[in-house]
């Protein structure tokens, strides 16, 4: 409540929760404190269940797009921040969210889920790229970093399609941060001696 108080037009509250497996073990996830469009991005601006929303704002856009089959949360939350992206952080975790062992969004057609997850974040950065072009320009290094990881995670699964928006979207201007989190460096070798799919093959078959 006090930090409704103090800012009363916040577009929504995020804020961290608690994540219990089906074997009971818990984890604290906070959000992080960044400019909101990347916490969005890599999933870490609160979930649905823990954050707070403006009820004003949330009619204002129409709330809840209940036609997607994945990807409402981050829908969500981007058209909210296109009205206005004052967001407020709450670390205090009061919400827990149980892990089921089957029948969770999340657990079902991986492949399809993925193309919906990275889609939605090529339409977050059509839109920073159109009214927020300095930030887009500042930060390009780091969304593109994360929409190879996206990537690269489809790509177990799924590596044509993987492969096919790696050429549409990265393919000719991207070139791998070395501090990304999600790629070893001898991924990374693998990936400028072969290129995108040559390195997902090649990591199946050496294990990298």
């Amino acid at each position: 409540m006090k930090l409704i108080d103090k800012h009363p037009h916040a577009t929504f509250i995020a804020a961290a929760c608690i994540k219990r497996s089906v074997a009971g073990q818990e984890n604290i996830h906070k959000p992080k404190r960044d400019n909101p469009f990347k916490s969005l991005f890599t999933t870490s601006l609160g979930i649905t269940s823990s954050n707070l929303w403006n009820r004003q704002t949330i009619e204002q856009i129409g709330g809840w797009d209940e036609s997607l089959k994945s990807s409402q949360e981050a829908d969500l939350m981007f058209r909210l921040l296109q009205v206005k992206d004052e967001v407020m952080y709450d670390d205090e975790a009061l919400t827990i969210v149980r892990e089921r062992p089957e029948g969770q969004i999340s657990q079902q057609n991986h492949s399809e889920k993925w193309q919906r997850f990275f889609n939605k974040r090529i339409e977050i950065l059509e839109w920073l790229r159109k009214y927020r072009p300095e930030h887009y320009m500042s930060e390009k290094g780091f969304y593109q970093d994360a929409l190879f990881g996206i990537l690269k995670i489809m790509a177990e699964e799924d590596l044509k399609t993987a492969n096919l928006l790696y050429k549409q979207y990265l393919k000719g201007h991207y070139s791998p941060s070395p501090n990304q989190d999600h790629s070893t460096k001898p991924y990374l070798v693998l990936f400028r001696l072969f290129g995108f799919r040559g390195a997902e093959v090649a990591k199946r078959l050496l294990g990298k």
